[in-house]
């Protein structure tokens, strides 16, 4: 039989060995080397929102001061933080952290505006000390106009009769040494800045713009909290300067019509606005015409109206509007053109166009002169002028169609009577002389 044999040991290649004995000893080296992890760490920073606040001067900010102390992540609660303000009072000036690592306190700043700062300590924290800022603003001042100077009165272009005058005051009392800052709307203001006085007066004068009507200026105070006044003024045209016409020129007219249509002017000052009031002087230049209304004064719209008829006979004429001492005036050119002798039928009725005469309407006329019916407004109905009685005359037909006319020359004396042969009631006569 095979005889048994003992295992011997195990050959291993040199590198494996090496390698082996490495890794041992690595394992070793390291275990022996390992070092303990640091401790967290103490930190404090400022709460959100909380820095950079303002409020008036000796008052309470809106929010109180914050700080969270942290050891590592996790909120620290116990940790003393003391605060210390460079102006005003803050309360508490030490205080504990609590279960959220927050500590507070209140601020009431100092009593002169500006910026002013708390620092906030906490022993051994990375962040210390936390630095706070705030401003202080100064008590609001109020602006207010001196009644007497605000809704004055006065003419375009010119300074009102009272300077305007604002008084400034703060927290009850007249406020020294505002500067207030002067804007008018229209015109001018000098000067445009001024300085309150002890009293807390500040003043400027307003020369008033060249629109005649209501005008505003304001007054605001400079500073971190602005105050405005305002005042209103009405400013009236100045004195009448120039004189226009506006309608009335170029008429003509038959010599025995009763009168042309209107003549009006407007005046305005040297800016152009309208002139209420002012004296208009009529005259009649020349020519064959007189007045039936001398325009007087004018009115709120500038104007001045004035009439006038011609005075029986043909010829040209003008009529002159001044202003009081001639400074400025305009002429009116107008014609009476020779006499046109006419009788209107107006609604069934003659009318005669000299006098006015109606139901029956009459008329004198000079021998050789003509005399025209005119059927006005037209209306649906047939119309005829047909003589009646003695002396006669040839008359005719008035159809609807508008204008229609009939005319009729009268070479021989006398007087005669006439009506409309479809509606006789109509009566009329002519004076021949």
């Amino acid at each position: 039989m095979p005889t048994a044999r003992t295992p011997g040991p195990i050959a291993l290649p040199r590198n494996a060995i090496t390698r082996a004995l490495w890794v041992v000893v690595a394992g070793a080296g390291l275990h022996g080397c390992s070092e303990p992890s640091a401790p967290p760490v103490l930190t404090v920073a400022a709460v959100a929102g909380t820095d950079g606040q303002s409020a008036r001067t000796g008052t309470t900010l809106p929010l109180p001061l914050g700080v969270r102390v942290r050891l590592g992540d996790a909120p620290k609660a116990g940790v003393t933080v003391t605060w210390q303000a460079s102006a005003g009072t803050i309360v508490p000036s030490s205080s504990l952290t609590d279960a959220t690592g927050l500590a507070s306190a209140t601020w009431t700043l100092g009593a002169e505006p500006g910026t002013m700062t708390v620092s906030t300590s906490v022993a051994g924290a990375e962040g210390s000390p936390v630095a706070f800022s705030a401003t202080a603003l100064p008590p609001p001042v109020t602006a207010t106009a001196v009644p007497a100077t605000d809704r004055q009165m006065g003419v375009v272009g010119t300074a009102l009769p009272l300077p305007l005058r604002v008084q400034v005051r703060s927290d009850g009392a007249p406020k020294e040494g505002v500067t207030v800052h002067w804007q008018p709307q229209a015109g001018s203001l000098a000067p445009t800045e001024s300085t309150t006085d002890s009293d807390g007066y500040a003043a400027t004068t307003w020369t008033l713009g060249t629109v005649a009507g209501d005008q505003q200026a304001d007054a605001t105070t400079v500073g971190p909290v602005a105050s405005r006044a305002s005042f209103s003024a009405t400013a009236r045209p100045g004195p009448g300067a120039a004189i226009d016409t506006v309608r009335g020129g170029g008429q003509s007219s038959p010599a025995n019509r009763r009168q042309f249509g209107s003549l009006v002017v407007v005046v305005t000052d040297q800016y152009g606005n309208l002139v209420d009031g002012q004296a208009v002087t009529w005259t009649v230049e020349s020519g064959p015409v007189a007045f039936t209304s001398v325009g007087g004064p004018t009115g709120a719209d500038g104007r001045s109206t004035a009439y006038v008829e011609p005075s029986g006979t043909a010829g040209d004429a003008v009529v002159r509007a001044a202003l009081t001492g001639g400074a400025a005036s305009v002429s009116f050119a107008l014609t009476a053109l020779p006499p046109v002798y006419q009788v209107v039928l107006d609604s069934y009725v003659f009318r005669s166009s000299q006098n006015g005469s109606r139901a029956p309407a009459v008329d004198t006329i000079p021998v050789g002169a003509t005399m025209q019916w005119l059927l006005d407004p037209f209306d649906y109905d047939v119309h005829r002028v047909v003589s009646v009685g003695s002396p006669s005359f040839q008359g005719g037909d008035l159809p609807y169609a508008s204008p229609s006319t009939v005319s009729v020359t009268f070479p021989t004396p006398g007087t005669y009577q006439y009506n409309d042969f479809y509606y006789p009631d109509d009566r009329g006569t002519i004076v021949v002389q």
